[in-house]
C-alpha cells in the first residue's frame, strides 16, 4: 500500500487527503499530524494508533476501528463516524464539531475538552463518558443514554436533549439554557449550580435530582416529576412554568457531611402533596430578592437601609416576606418586590445603602465604646437574636409605614423557617 511501510508502520507523506484506505489494516501505524481529510476509511482497522492532531475533516470512517487510539487534538469535524468503534480512546481536545456519530461505541472514552459543537449523537450510547468541560452546545442528543456520564461544567446550551438518559449524570455548573430536554431521564442527576434558563424540561424525570442553586428562570418545567429532589435556593421566576408539576414530597436541605437532602415537605414522612401544592407552595419564592447576612445583622443598619430603599421609590414597592435564621447562625432576609423589577439592582443598591450604614454605625461604637475589631464582631454575632428587631421596632415609631412585618411559613426559595417571626407595628395615635 502506498504510503506505509510494513516492517515500520509510519506514513511517510503527511498530505493522504482523499486516499481510499477502506478496510485497511493501520494497526498501530503512526498517522500523528498526517493530513487525511475527506479520505475514505470505511471499515479501517486503526486499533492502538497513533492520531495526535491528525486532520480527518470531512472523512469517511463510517465502521472504523479506533479502539485505545490517541486522538487527542485531532480534527475530526464534519467527519462521518457512524458505526466506528472509539472505546477507550484519547479524544481530549478533539474537534468533532459537525461530526456525525450516530450509533459510535464511546465506552469509557476520554472527551474532556472536546468540540462537539452541533455533532449528531443521537441514539448513542454515551454511558459513564468523560465529557468534563466539553462544548456540546447545539449538538444532537435525542435519546441519547448518558446514564453515570460526567458532564459537569459542560456546554449543553441550545442542544437536543429530548427523550436522553441522563439518570446519574454529573451535570453540575453545566450550561444547559435553552436546551431542548423535554420528556429527558434526569432522574438523580446532579444539577448543583447549573444554568437551566429557558430549558426545556416539560414531562421530563428529575426525581431525587439535585437541583441545589440551580438556575430554572424561564424554565418550562410542566407536567415533570420532581419528587424527591432538592431545591435548596435554586432560583426561579414569574415565567418558570410549574403547571401541573408532579411532586409528592421534595427536600429543601442538604447535609454536607453524609451528602444526601433533608428538611422533608411535607414534615411527615407519611403524608405527600395534594394535586397543585407543590406550585402554590412555590408561588411564595417567585418574586422576592434574597438578602444573606453570613456573619450576623446589625438591625439598626438594616433597617435604615431598608428604610432608604423605600423612600426613594425606585425600584417601587418593597416589603419583607420572610427572615429565616439558619442553623449555623446567618440570616436571610426574602423580601416582595414588583414583577418587573431588576432583583440585581435592587440586591446592589442594599448592599451599597448597608455597608454604608454599617461603617458609619462601626464608627460610632468604635469611637464611644473603644471597641476592638474582635470584640465589634462578636456585638454583631450578638445582636443577631430576633428579640432585637422587636425592640427597634417598638422603640422607633418611624416606621409606623412598616405597620406589618410577616415572617411567614415561607423564607428563601419557598423555605419553611426553622425559626419565624411575626411582627406587627401598630399604629401610632400621634406623630410618629
Amino acid at each position: 500500500m502506498q504510503g506505509v511501510d510494513p516492517s515500520n508502520p509510519k506514513i511517510s507523506t503527511n498530505n493522504l487527503s482523499e486516499i481510499n484506505f477502506s478496510n485497511t489494516s493501520l494497526r498501530e501505524a503512526d498517522l500523528s499530524g498526517v493530513n487525511l481529510s475527506d479520505a475514505i476509511l470505511t471499515g479501517a482497522d486503526l486499533t492502538g494508533a497513533n492520531l495526535l492532531a491528525t486532520c480527518f475533516n470531512c472523512a469517511d470512517l463510517k465502521d472504523v476501528n479506533f479502539n485505545r487510539v490517541d486522538l487527542s487534538n485531532a480534527d475530526v469535524s464534519e467527519a462521518d463516524l457512524s458505526g466506528a468503534d472509539l472505546s477507550c480512546a484519547n479524544l481530549s481536545y478533539t474537534n468533532f464539531s459537525d461530526a456525525y456519530l450516530t450509533d459510535a461505541k464511546l465506552h469509557e472514552a476520554d472527551l474532556s475538552f472536546a468540540d462537539l459543537r452541533n455533532a449528531d449523537l443521537s441514539y448513542t450510547n454515551l454511558s459513564k463518558i468523560k465529557f468534563s468541560r466539553a462544548n456540546l452546545s447545539s449538538a444532537d442528543l435525542r435519546r441519547a443514554e448518558l446514564f453515570e456520564a460526567d458532564l459537569s461544567e459542560v456546554d449543553l446550551s441550545f442542544t437536543e436533549l429530548d427523550e436522553a438518559d441522563l439518570s446519574d449524570t454529573k451535570l453540575n455548573w453545566a450550561d444547559l439554557s435553552n436546551a431542548n430536554l423535554s420528556k429527558a431521564d434526569l432522574s438523580k442527576a446532579n444539577l448543583c449550580g447549573a444554568n437551566l434558563n429557558g430549558t426545556n424540561l416539560s414531562r421530563a424525570n428529575l426525581s431525587d435530582a439535585n437541583l441545589m442553586t440551580t438556575d430554572l428562570r424561564e424554565t418550562d418545567l410542566q407536567e415533570a416529576n420532581l419528587t424527591g429532589a432538592c431545591i435548596l435556593d435554586w432560583v426561579i421566576n414569574d415565567r418558570t412554568n410549574l403547571t401541573d408539576v408532579q411532586c409528592d414530597y421534595i427536600y429543601f436541605g442538604w447535609d454536607a457531611e453524609k451528602q444526601q437532602p433533608t428538611d422533608r415537605r411535607p414534615h411527615n414522612p407519611n403524608e405527600t402533596f395534594a394535586p397543585g401544592d407543590f406550585a402554590r407552595l412555590m408561588e411564595q419564592s417567585r418574586e422576592t430578592v434574597d438578602l444573606i447576612f453570613s456573619n450576623g445583622i446589625d438591625w439598626s443598619a438594616f433597617l435604615t437601609s431598608f428604610q432608604n430603599l423605600q423612600v426613594t421609590g425606585e425600584h417601587g414597592e418593597l416589603s419583607i416576606q420572610g427572615i429565616n435564621k439558619k442553623s449555623d447562625g446567618s440570616f436571610v432576609i426574602s423580601v416582595d418586590v414588583p414583577q418587573t423589577s431588576d432583583k440585581g439592582a435592587i440586591e446592589k443598591d442594599f448592599q451599597v445603602q448597608y455597608k454604608s450604614e454599617l461603617k458609619r454605625i462601626e464608627a460610632q461604637y468604635q469611637a464611644e465604646l473603644k471597641l476592638k475589631d474582635v470584640e465589634l464582631e462578636g456585638y454583631r454575632r450578638e445582636n443577631t437574636n430576633l428579640n432585637q428587631i422587636v425592640r427597634l421596632i417598638a422603640a422607633n415609631q418611624s416606621l409606623s409605614n412598616y405597620q406589618t412585618f410577616n415572617a411567614p411559613t415561607y423564607g428563601v426559595a419557598g423555605q419553611t423557617n426553622n425559626q419565624t417571626v411575626n411582627l406587627e407595628a401598630e399604629e401610632s395615635d400621634g406623630e410618629s
